[in-house]
């Protein structure tokens, strides 16, 4: 196996990221496996509440013989993100990505928002959602979280959260909510 990491600052507040390599092996199964790894990313910081992010990455596996059918599959994934900060106490990130694999595309969404309306962060509310695949069964999972914190004074806190998980495939499909909250003193 060889892989090999490079970073580059191009300029300030610009940043360059690529990675790649490549792993061979024989199998106990008398199978041999190949595996091919590429990423490359940019990161820009126009302003210092400002990130931009973009991202691609390819992944390539293939094995042979042991007795199986030849496999192949491929992974292509692009990322575009922001993170802003207009205000010292809200600060908002979206990203999307696109997958593109063999069996068909996909597009991600992540979002999320958290707020301190109060100096110091005495009262803090949150959103979240965000999208992922699963690479076991090829599905998408969508988690949405609001939350809310509360600092009633040093030492103790009241935390509330609900939680929506949805899971979706071809083949099953799930749904889960959760209201949780926790009192410290």
């Amino acid at each position: 196996a060889l892989f090999m990491n490079n970073r580059a600052k191009i300029y300030r507040g610009v940043n360059l990221l690529a990675n790649g390599g490549a792993s061979f092996a024989t199998l106990a199964t008398g199978a041999d496996s190949e595996s091919y790894l590429g990423n490359v990313g940019l990161s820009m910081t126009p302003h210092r509440s400002m990130t931009w992010g973009l991202r691609y990455s390819v992944n390539r596996a293939t094995s042979s013989g042991g007795g199986k059918p030849d496999f192949t599959s491929s992974t292509k994934r692009g990322r575009v993100s922001v993170a802003y900060n207009p205000l010292a106490t809200l600060h908002l990130f979206l990203s999307t990505t696109w997958v593109d694999q063999d069996s068909g595309n996909r597009t991600l969404q992540n979002y999320g928002v958290n707020w301190a309306p109060f100096r110091g962060g005495a009262l803090q509310f949150g959103f979240s959602y965000n999208e992922s695949l699963s690479s076991q069964d090829d599905s998408v999972n969508r988690v949405i979280v609001p939350n809310l914190r509360w600092e009633i004074r040093p030492g103790a806190s009241l935390d509330v959260s609900y939680s929506a998980i949805d899971s979706e495939s071809d083949l099953r499909e799930s749904k889960s909510r959760t209201i949780s909250s926790s009192f410290r003193a």
